[in-house]
Order: C-alpha cells, then structure tokens, then sequence
C-alpha cells in the first residue's frame, strides 16, 4: 500500500466517523455536505423493507430535507469498513448497529437493527464524498410503549 492509498483510507475513515457524529447530533447541513452534489441514501428501515425503496434523498438538498426531517434520536456504531479504492473512486462494506427512537404523537417507537452499509464515494473538490449509500438490514427489534394501541404502521412510520 502506497503513501496515497494511505491517505486516501485515512480520510475515507474521517468521513464515515463524521457521518455518525453528524447524524446522531442532528447536524443535518454537515451531513448532507459528506455527500457529493448528486449523492443519494437508501435506507432499508425494516429487515421486511422490500429491496427496491427508492433513495429518501437525492443531491445535498432532498439530503438536507431528509435529515432535518428524520423524527428519531440516532446512535450509529459502525465496525471497520472494508474498502476498495480505484483512483478516483472507492467503495465500501461497513457493518453497523443502529438505535433510534423517536415518539410519533402520543408514542414511542424504539428501533434496535443490524447490519451493513454498501457505500459508493467519489474524490470531488472537497476532497472524499459519499456518492451512494444503501442501508442492509439484516435483524432488526421494535418496541412501541404509549397507551391505547399504536397509531403508527410500524412499516412505513406514516
């Protein structure tokens, strides 16, 4: 591994560390900005999400608005990504455990998944950005603690 390939790993590791601490803090305009111009996320909230959910956010503005939006207090965990980088571009596998819980009018909702993030970056002007990322759930625990039966689908959180 070369001094270039060092640093580039390097940063990768920075901007995957700074995707956790933006989005579980709420910074929601520092998160949408690891993303390049016309990046995107998919998410795959339920392990019974079927495999084609289109992207909640495509480019840094339907990013924005998807975070600012996102109802749950988060806390990332991420295992050690694996990373295959070809010049200008790279890709990654990076496991992850993901808690949230939120409260949807007289309810609270808690979300308890594992599983892994395929991310696709792009070396921009910035520096690395997050080109594409897609969330794979593997198992996953809901609770919903309120009084009277729950006046969400647990499915879609509408």
């Amino acid at each position: 591994m070369d001094a270039q390939e060092q640093a580039d790993r390097l940063e990768l590791m920075h901007l995957e560390a700074s995707y956790t601490v933006m989005f579980d803090t709420k910074d929601a305009e520092g998160w949408a900005a690891l993303f390049t111009e016309d990046g995107s996320y998919t998410p795959a909230y339920f392990a019974r999400t079927p495999h084609d959910v289109p992207p909640v956010g495509i480019g840094r503005a339907g990013l924005l608005e998807f975070a600012k939006s996102f109802p749950e207090r988060t806390q990332h965990i991420f295992g050690l990504p694996y990373f295959t980088i070809e010049g200008d571009r790279a890709a990654a596998r990076i496991p992850l455990v993901s808690v949230g819980v939120g409260e949807y009018g007289t309810h609270v909702a808690s979300q308890l998944y594992h599983g892994y993030y395929d991310v696709q970056y792009k070396r921009t002007a910035e520096g690395w950005r997050i080109h594409r990322r897609q969330s794979n759930v593997i198992t996953q625990a809901d609770t919903y603690q309120g009084s009277g039966p729950a006046r969400i689908d647990p499915v879609s959180h509408d």
